[in-house]
């Protein structure tokens, strides 16, 4: 039986075919044993013969099933993207009630310096000063101030300049001429420069007020009638000025403006007539304005 196995064996190598059983081989020792097929011998470049099996190699084991494709790593120089947050981001501290801290933070570094224009309505109180009518008129107010001292809840102290122009006039029947015409008016007028102190306070839009100050005043009289003769007067006296009022923002530097005040006219002079009289002719004073507000 050994003899077989080599004959085959050589058989195979001379024909260039690879070796593989031709036939079956028993074992002379046992002649009941299953055939076995003889291991098929590899050479480079051989091809296998008629009737034998090609070498399958190794079993590759069960079929593990489709691959998942690599997750794509991020390139050199890519940044990663950070791990988000087990935990939720914490809450801003709470703001001040109605943002109280920036408002007044912002009302302290707004515009200091104020100026407000208005026409007003004058009324000349009884008194002295109506010893010659008329006693109503109109005028012109004015004030420029700046504050100095803003503290909290909106309370602000300026200091500032008064000022006003207010005019009295009525119509007369004249018996002189002046530059050849008649004269047929009488005109008295009040001007004054007061120093004065203001207290304010903001309350949201508005910005209610209280003035006081002391100043001069310088009153002008004219007239053509031969009872004021002789018809003309100038005088400086000194005054004071009580003024409380109400600013209400319409913009940031804008606002319109309404004041009430009263002034009390002191050491004022006489009028002598031609025929002995004394006459006063500037009194104590009512005036009700309105007009604009400027910040700066």
């Amino acid at each position: 039986m050994a003899d077989i196995r080599l004959l085959a064996l050589v058989c195979g190598v001379v024909l260039g075919a690879a070796p593989v059983a031709v036939g079956a081989a028993f074992d002379a020792n046992d002649p009941g044993a299953t055939p076995q097929p003889l291991p098929a011998a590899r050479y480079p470049g051989s091809e296998p013969g008629p009737g034998t099996l090609p070498d399958r190699g190794p079993d590759p084991g069960p079929d593990p099933g489709p691959t998942e494709a690599p997750e794509p790593k991020p390139a050199i120089g890519d940044a990663e993207a950070a791990p988000a947050s087990q935990h939720p981001p914490s809450a801003p501290p709470p703001l001040p009630i109605g943002g109280a801290a920036s408002a007044v933070d912002a009302w302290r570094q707004g515009p200091r310096h104020r100026i407000a224009v208005m026409p007003r309505y004058v009324h000349r109180l009884s008194g002295p000063g109506l010893a010659v009518t008329p006693s109503s008129g109109f005028g012109i107010a004015g004030t420029i101030e700046i504050a100095y001292l803003r503290a909290v809840a909106g309370l602000e102290a300026a200091l500032g300049i008064d000022f006003s122009y207010d005019r009295f006039a009525s119509g007369e029947v004249a018996s002189v001429a002046f530059d050849s015409m008649p004269k047929t008016f009488r005109v008295t007028s009040e001007t004054s420069f007061v120093l004065v102190h203001t207290a304010s306070a903001r309350v949201g839009r508005m910005r209610p007020y209280l003035s006081v100050g002391a100043g001069v005043g310088i009153g002008y009289f004219d007239s053509a009638a031969p009872e004021l003769n002789p018809g003309t007067a100038n005088d400086a006296h000194a005054l004071g000025r009580v003024s409380a009022g109400l600013d209400m923002t319409m913009a940031r530097v804008w606002s319109a403006s309404i004041r009430a005040d009263y002034t009390a006219v002191r050491g004022i002079s006489s009028l002598v007539t031609s025929t002995g009289d004394r006459l006063a002719l500037f009194g104590d004073l009512f005036g009700l304005g309105a007009g604009l507000a400027y910040r700066f």
